[in-house]
């Protein structure tokens, strides 16, 4: 176990649970893995620039000093995890599974919160993206919890997990004893969200009732 801190970018919103598997030219099979899952909060990579902005601006003045410069930095950092995700050269399958709850959860504005669905829509429409809502009548959810990040990078290295918090560094886990659990959970609340078809109707609703 290491203990690390990257640099901080605020606070995490929406995603319960990501699952990214980089692509192989020889198809799935030998693809490397890389998953990472997260409770009411989650990754940048489903995140709009304005959903980012709202998101890392409620941390301004809490978790670091009021500073413009500390925002756009933060900003920044995260929209360029987006877009080494998103818009890698090697392929990524990518799977989301978002709270219900989270959907709720105006973060900036209602415009801003509708924003986030639609582009949640819009990556589900992509071949490699798949997302999944996970009602919030669901019981039995592993990951109430709080934030949990796994990377599986197939048999080129070993599984390393770690936990999001909110202020200070992460403890990356790199046993099968740690990390073990980790991916049952993630596995657990997949099964526990609805179906693709179901997760898009239930976002288009959402959609509809923040016009």
């Amino acid at each position: 176990m290491t203990a690390r801190k990257d640099v901080p970018a605020g606070p995490e919103p929406c995603v319960l649970c990501a699952a990214i598997a980089t692509q192989s030219t020889h198809g799935w099979s030998d693809q490397q893995e890389h998953r990472a899952r997260n409770s009411s909060r989650g990754i940048a990579t489903q995140r709009p620039a304005d959903y980012v902005r709202a998101v890392i601006a409620t941390g301004d003045g809490v978790w670091w000093d009021s500073s413009d410069q500390e925002l756009e930095n933060r900003v920044a950092f995260r929209l360029e995890q987006q877009r080494r995700v998103l818009d890698a050269s090697e392929p990524k399958a990518i799977s989301f599974v978002v709270t219900e709850i989270a959907l709720d959860q105006v973060v900036g504005s209602t415009s801003v919160a509708r924003g986030q669905v639609l582009h949640l829509l819009q990556l589900g429409e992509r071949p490699n993206i798949a997302v999944q809502v996970l009602p919030r009548t669901v019981p039995n959810n592993p990951l109430l919890h709080g934030g949990l990040i796994t990377l599986d990078f197939a048999p080129s290295a070993p599984r390393i997990a770690f936990a999001p918090v909110p202020y200070g560094p992460s403890t990356y886990h790199d046993q099968e004893a740690d990390t073990g659990p980790m991916f049952r959970a993630y596995e657990r609340v997949r099964e526990l969200a609805l179906d693709l078809d179901s997760s898009r109707t239930l976002l288009i609703d959402k959609l509809k009732g923040m016009e």
